[in-house]
């Protein structure tokens, strides 16, 4: 029997903020990795904050500080993942209250839940050991021995289609009653082969990828309030329903829960 699957994005979806940066952070507070490459990510990310420099510039400089001159050579992969606790510890419930009800609501429902992440696998399979996620991807840094080699990653958030075939192939998910959620237009690899793409906060990208979709996508915003807002055919923009957006019987249990939490109207 095929399955149905929510397929999740995590830095900037169900995670707050950025969970590679706050992993970094951990491993340079713990002596793992030295504090300039951390100070040289804040510099950039002061910057995006000042609106003096972009989201990519602060993305592009914190992965290559971590990631460059092959810096996680000889660190014990055990250390690495005993910070990732850590983090995920004093952290991970710094999440979205939509995608974290999404989550609990599709689970009640028989969905698997997957995540594909840029973040490294151990950070993001600490925070999936908290939500019961059933699959995980992550950034995978090459180890040996229990280290790791320095070596060149498989990033997953370069590969989002690739891992989404693992996830048909390897269990057996029916990808025409499954739902995806992301924020960038990175995650448009997945949200276009889901029946129930759901655009959550979306950067500038994505969301003219989901106006100008043929499907025309739905937009999540969480703010203090959760809005969703769906297309009419002519492309315009219109206040939609969660029931209008996904399996009715989970929209339906959604639109309870949030209400009852003063998140919509």
């Amino acid at each position: 029997m095929k399955k149905r699957c929510l397929v999740v994005d995590v830095d900037g979806t169900k995670y707050r903020w950025q969970l590679f940066h706050d992993w970094i952070a951990g491993m340079v507070q713990f002596g793992f990795l030295p504090k300039f490459v951390l100070a040289r990510a804040e510099e950039e990310l002061q910057a995006y904050r000042d609106r003096q420099g972009s989201f990519k510039d602060f993305l592009d400089v914190q992965l290559e500080a971590y990631q460059g001159h092959a810096r996680l050579k000889g660190i014990r992969v055990r250390d690495a993942q005993w910070v990732a606790k850590q983090v995920i510890a004093e952290k991970g419930r710094r999440v979205h209250v939509f995608v974290r009800e999404l989550m609990e609501h599709a689970r009640d429902l028989g969905f698997m839940i997957a995540f594909i992440s840029g973040s490294p696998l151990e950070v993001v399979e600490a925070l999936a050991a908290e939500d019961d996620v059933d699959i995980v991807f992550g950034t995978e840094h090459p180890r040996e021995g229990g280290y790791y080699t320095g070596g060149d990653p498989k990033v997953w958030a370069m590969a989002k289609h690739e891992a989404l075939d693992i996830i048909v192939k390897e269990h057996g998910v029916d990808l025409s009653s499954s739902i995806a959620i992301g924020d960038s237009e990175g995650d448009i690899p997945v949200l276009e082969r889901v029946a129930y793409p759901i655009c959550f906060n979306p950067n500038e990208t994505l969301y003219r990828a989901a106006r100008a979709s043929s499907n025309r996508w739905p937009v999540v915003i969480e703010r203090k309030l959760v809005y969703v807002e769906s297309w009419t055919e002519r492309k315009m923009r219109k206040e939609a329903f969660l029931r209008e957006i996904l399996p009715e019987e989970l929209g339906v249990a959604l639109e309870a829960r949030l209400r009852n939490l003063n998140l919509i109207p």
